[in-house]
């Protein structure tokens, strides 16, 4: 083998290394863009997410002020029921209270 020939084939190996090294640069540099696309969009799910969670909070304080509110309502109108309830029942025991009066005063007469 000629110098001159030892001296190309040790430049095409060279070439050959640095094409190569150059694609493997070429595929990093793909996988750094597609990594930065991905995160960008993690960065505006996450964005998204953190206002979806922010409204809910919000709806969630809302519905808990209804509730409350609802709750206080109820409670005297559940203790208006209950008096209702007591008094039909002190209603029944005094027509029924009545009713005997009444038989003993005709077995009387």
């Amino acid at each position: 083998m000629s110098p001159t020939q030892t001296k190309l084939e040790e430049s095409y190996r060279r070439r050959r290394k640095a094409e190569d090294h150059a694609d493997r640069l070429q595929e990093v540099q793909v996988e750094v863009n597609r990594s930065r696309d991905k995160l960008r969009r993690e960065q505006a799910n996450y964005k998204n997410a953190e206002l979806v969670y922010k409204s809910l909070e919000a709806a969630i304080r809302e519905v808990n002020v209804k509730f409350e509110d609802a709750a206080a309502f109820v409670q005297p109108a559940g203790q208006l029921i209950a008096d209702r309830q007591r008094l039909e029942s002190d209603i029944v025991s005094m027509r029924f209270a009545l009713e005997e009066s009444q038989r003993g005063r005709h077995e009387v007469e």
